[in-house]
This record gives C-alpha cells, structure tokens and sequence, in this order.
C-alpha cells in the first residue's frame, strides 16, 4: 500500500513540475516574438467551423515581422477580385503588447498590421501548454477566429 501511494504521490509532482515548465517555455517563446502559430480550426462569425489540421495554415512572428498564411471566410466590406481571399501578410507589426489578464489561464498578444490597404487588429490567447486562439478584426471583413497550437519557429527566414 505505501508503495501504491508514494507512486500516486510522486505522479502528482511529476505532473506539476511539467506543467510549471510548459508554462515558462510558452512564456519564454512569446517573449521572444520568435513564434508560429499553427491554425487546427476556423470558427468564421457566419458558417460553420472547419477543421484544417492537415492544411500547412499559420501565421509566423519573427524579428518584428509577421508572416500570415490565413484562410478566410466570411462577409468581406470591399470583395477583392483575387481568386483566393485568405489572409496574406508579410510585413512589420505595431504595437505589440503581451500581457497576462488578472484572473484568465492564458497570456494575451496584441498587435496590428497594415497589408495592401487593410487595417488588421490580432489578438493570440496563449494557454500554458501551447494551445492558443486567434482573433482577427479587418477594416475591410467580419472579424474570424481560429484556434491552434503554438511552437518555436525554425531559422527558415
């Protein structure tokens, strides 16, 4: 029997120890701003949601900049005439904050982008063991979320 518990008692440890170091390394990472986010799911204010695990979409923060690579749907103020109405960005972001909400289990990015005539506001909810969700508002479309993980970005750039 006090085998049985003293195995119950170091899985508890095991298990905080882990958890404590998820969340330094997720704190760590969006300190850095070196990051990518991997979208797993679309949740468009109007339809339904879509899953897209197996689809390569992301968005990418790395040195100032941010690399999105974004599916879109939804209503959109002024259509555009391209055949593929995601969203796409590569340039430099604005004020970029990270803050960690009294009270919430997750820390907080914010920042804006400007792509093409387009007014973006992002808003990235990061949990403690990665899994994250991103919030987009557009001048020019319905605000979409999608929700996914986050990870250490490669030196691809």
């Amino acid at each position: 029997m006090k085998k049985i518990t003293l195995f119950i008692i170091f899985i508890c440890f095991a298990g905080i120890i882990k958890g404590q170091e998820e969340e330094t390394n997720t704190s760590n990472l969006l300190q850095s701003q070196q990051f990518i986010f991997k979208v797993e799911r679309i949740f468009p204010i109007s339809g339904v949601t879509k899953n897209v695990i197996a689809e390569n979409y992301s968005l990418v923060i790395y040195n100032q900049n941010v690399d999105a690579h974004l599916p879109y749907y939804g209503e959109m103020h002024r259509p555009t005439y391209d055949r593929d109405a995601g969203i796409k960005i590569d340039a430099p972001h604005k004020k970029y904050t990270l803050t960690a909400p009294e009270n919430k289990k997750y820390q907080e990015i914010k920042f804006d982008v400007s792509n093409r005539g387009e007014q973006f506001s992002f808003i990235l909810q990061v949990y403690n063991e990665g899994k994250a969700n991103l919030i987009i508002n557009s001048s020019n479309r319905q605000t979409i979320r999608y929700s996914g993980k986050i990870k250490p970005v490669k030196n691809e750039k």
